[in-house]
């Protein structure tokens, strides 16, 4: 006979599957056909309801836990990828220029470039890509050369000097999309600049004769010496982020303090799953609100007016595209503890966080950290930078804060994995504000 203790202990031990068969497994292993009948019938007619009662509670309680800490944050991961102006394909619904008139035709004004060369001025001619590792982009930064050229007209041939300048333009709008993140009040994510930071601008500086400004333009090349192999021409930045205009419905109405309005702005058609910010002046809007299919602005203008958007689309097959240059994103893993993290941040000092956060990004798959050193002064050569160079810190002097030196290994060889590095190091930054952080890779 099964004493009470022993129905107790069957109903209280630890589950493998499912409760259901635990109590199969005991039954099966009394061999005593009458007591195994018996318990049979108790077991079905008093527990089984309580089981599936149970299991019920259990998971919908486990339901509304996770959907509390949902990830929302996804819809505004950042991706970034470099593409061929003539392969850029117009009606792609992930990837878009982050500016429109980089797929234009380069027009030259020979009266303006004659003028400006006449007074010593340099002109901007285009831009070009360059398909190296940081410690080469960053010498071409800090070692500013002149490369010899030619120039070549419908009439003539001219012998030219070019000069490399970093293209600050996309980190820029960088920039600018970080102050539209706070104004639209999303949390602000590390962005990967990998490709943004190796566009250069080529500047016209010298010419062996004085041009004829009548002439016309046909051809310009240059060689880079050393650095010619990593030259790339006509190449565009592109982006999952795409701009939309869209007219708030019906009439404003009056907002809650009766001095601004409300614009509903509906994202029905636009699609719902994605992330959406309002690309305005500050002084435009004074907040907003986000619901399932509308976004809320609330602002002093008492008109309907169109809204200019930022959509920012998630790609759903970026491991099945071919592209010579993979998207680079800021990416994390969809974890319980890591959405958690996002939506209760809690500062924690220790190294085991530092690999928490470092393992909650997908780029960290390539790269291992294997140490990390605290020092008062940099005793080793690093060739990582900050991927949030335009949030300061007004408080703590860079003079007083001591070193972090996070060490990496990797198995990758791409020109990026510099680059990678320091986009795991610009997160932990984020992180410890009052350590200098840096990367190094083993």
């Amino acid at each position: 006979m099964i004493s009470g203790n022993g129905i107790t202990h069957l109903i209280n031990r630890e589950r493998k599957d499912d409760m259901k068969e635990h109590f199969l497994e005991e039954l099966n292993a009394i061999e005593d056909l009458e007591q195994r009948k018996l318990l049979k019938n108790i077991v079905v007619g008093c527990f089984s309801g309580l089981i599936d009662y149970q299991e019920t509670a259990n998971r919908e309680l486990m339901e509304r836990i996770f959907n509390e800490v949902e990830d929302r944050e996804s819809s505004y991961e950042i991706y970034m990828t470099v593409c061929p102006k003539q392969e850029v394909d117009p009606i792609d619904e992930n990837f878009f220029p982050v500016f429109a008139e980089d797929l234009d035709e380069v027009q030259y004004d020979m009266e303006e470039i004659a003028a400006k060369l006449a007074q010593n001025e340099e002109v901007k001619l285009f831009n070009i890509f360059m398909k190296c590792d940081y410690p080469q982009v960053k010498q071409l930064v800090d070692s500013p050369h002149t490369y010899r050229g030619t120039l070549r007209t419908n009439l003539d041939e001219y012998e030219i000097k070019v000069r490399l300048k970093p293209d600050r333009r996309y980190l820029q709008e960088i920039e600018r999309l970080y102050h539209l993140f706070y104004k639209n009040g999303i949390c602000w994510k590390t962005v990967n600049l990998a490709y943004a930071k190796r566009f250069f601008n080529v500047s016209l500086i010298q010419c062996d004769r004085e041009l004829n400004p009548k002439e016309e333009i046909k051809e310009i090349t240059f060689d880079l010496a050393e650095y010619e192999e990593y030259k790339m021409t006509d190449m565009v930045l592109l982006w999952n982020i795409q701009r939309v205009s869209v007219r708030s419905n019906g009439f404003p109405v009056a907002a809650t303090d009766r001095v601004n309005y409300q614009h509903v702005i509906s994202i029905a058609k636009l699609g719902e799953d994605r992330g959406y910010l309002v690309d305005e002046e500050t002084d435009r809007f004074h907040y907003l609100t986000r619901s399932q299919s509308e976004i809320a602005v609330v602002c002093p203008e008492e008109r309907a007016t169109n809204w200019n958007l930022l959509k920012i689309t998630q790609p759903s097959s970026i491991e099945e595209r071919a592209d010579p240059f993979p998207p680079v994103s800021n990416k994390h893993k969809s974890s319980f503890i890591n959405n958690y993290v996002q939506k209760h941040p809690i500062a924690i000092r220790t190294k085991a966080e530092i690999f928490r956060i470092l393992s909650a990004f997908e780029v960290s798959r390539d790269y291992q950290l294997e140490a990390i050193e605290l020092n008062f002064s940099q005793d080793t050569e690093c060739f990582t930078y900050d991927m949030n160079f335009f949030i300061s810190d007004d408080i703590r002097l860079v003079n007083d804060k001591k070193i972090m030196t996070l060490k990496f290994k990797t198995s990758s060889d791409s020109f990026l994995r510099y680059d990678m590095i320091s986009f795991l190091v610009s997160v932990v930054q984020m992180y410890f504000p009052e350590y200098e952080c840096q990367g190094v890779l083993l």
